[in-house]
Parts: C-alpha cells; structure tokens; sequence
C-alpha cells in the first residue's frame, strides 16, 4: 500500500436502489418505534395523573421538588450547625448531605443574615468529593477577611480548588473527615 492512498467503496446499477430502499426502510421502521414509545410515555404519564408534554406541568412539578429540597436543606441545616469563635470571628459550618451547589450559595445567604457578622462554611459530600461555599458577611470582607483566599488555601490542602471573591467562594475538595475539615479551615480564619 503506498502513503496517502485513499480505499474507495461505490455501488452502481441495482445495488444502488437497492441500498436506498434499505435506508428508508429502517428509517421507516425507527420512526415507527419512536412513535410508539412516544405514545407508551404517554398513556404512562397520563395514568400517573399528569399531562403528556405540557411544560406547565413539568415547571410546576420542578418548582415543588425545589421547594421540597430547599425545606429539607433548611431543615437539616438547623439541626447540625457548628458555631464557633476562631480569632475573635464568628464561623459557622455545616455539612448538608444531599445539597446541589445553587442551595449551598442560597442557603449561605440566609445562614449568613442569621450569624449577623462572621463567616459562613457550608458543604455538600458526593461521590468522594465535598463541594463546598464559603462566605463572608460584608463587615467581615470589610475588615480584611479573604473568603476567597481562605477558600483557596483550604482546597487546595485537601486536594481540589476554590475561587471567588472577598465575600464569597465557592470550591471543592476531597471528601475525608469532616471535623479535621472544620479545623483545618479554622486554621485558616485571621
């Protein structure tokens, strides 16, 4: 075989309609099965007590689970807060089992108006991993306090990375013991 020689694979005369006729019988047949499943789902969702295909439905029933979880977060999130004083700073952490990134930052907020002054240290495990926010209240960022920085030195000590800003970051990191986390971040505070 000789460099930059191309094979060439053709059909002519009969073989040619025959291999159309071919294609657009498995076409044919695909789109019958896709039809048919479509209908399946169908009959599925409707015998459940939903609408097929309606997006109404489908961001109502988004909009709820969210609401759910976010209850749920809420929930497990005043039962097994930490609060310490590191520094003369009021610290705040909490693992939240379960926890999406959005909640961790929606929830940081609410925890964060709660504390007053200080910061906020909230973290989600999954599949060895501990994706984690943590923020600084505005006379915190004010005084000196890095969230960013702190963020940055605590996930990069336990094998992962973090950015953001003065009063807010977010990273992650890898899952081990949760009160050597707490105090290696603690460590980190001033």
């Amino acid at each position: 075989a000789s460099a930059g020689v191309r094979r060439i694979e053709a059909l002519a005369g009969r073989a040619v309609e025959e291999h159309a006729s071919a294609l657009k019988d498995a076409e044919r047949r695909a789109r019958a099965d896709a039809d048919a499943r479509r209908r399946e789902l169908a009959a599925e969702i409707e015998a459940l007590g939903g609408k097929p295909g309606s997006p109404d439905n489908v961001k109502q029933l988004e909009g709820q689970l969210s609401a759910l979880k976010a209850g749920r977060l809420a929930a497990q999130a005043e039962s097994g807060r930490q609060v310490l004083e590191v520094k003369g700073v009021k610290f705040c952490a909490q693992r939240l089992d379960g926890a999406d990134p959005k909640s961790l930052r929606g929830l940081s907020d609410k925890i964060k108006t709660e504390v007053g002054s200080g910061l906020v240290f909230l973290a989600a495990p999954g599949a060895g991993k501990l994706s984690f926010v943590l923020a600084a209240t505005s006379d915190m960022a004010a005084r000196g306090v890095d969230a960013a920085k702190i963020a940055k030195a605590f996930a990069s000590a336990h094998g992962g990375s973090a950015g953001g800003r003065a009063d807010f970051a977010q990273g992650g990191a890898t899952d081990g013991d949760w009160d050597a986390a707490v105090a290696s971040l603690a460590a980190l505070i001033g």
